[in-house]
């Protein structure tokens, strides 16, 4: 079972780069262009891990590190 890796990115461009990055590393991605849906994911999916855009449309990622 490979880890997993919530990443919260609404940037199209760096999306990919990372997802690409990260599965060639034989992680499992779990992907969200949205804070809102942030906690929703941490309870369905238990990540491992959160990679966090901090500039996102409809709240701040460091407002959501907090709450994390």
């Amino acid at each position: 079972m490979s880890e997993k890796i919530l990443l919260v990115e609404d940037n199209p461009k760096y999306f990919k780069m990372l997802k690409k990055l990260f599965e060639n590393e034989k992680y499992t991605i779990i992907h969200t262009k949205s804070g809102k849906e942030v906690f929703q994911l941490l309870e369905t999916k238990l990540p491992d891990l959160v990679i966090l855009d901090l500039v996102l449309p409809d709240v701040s990622g460091f407002d959501l590190c907090e709450k994390i």
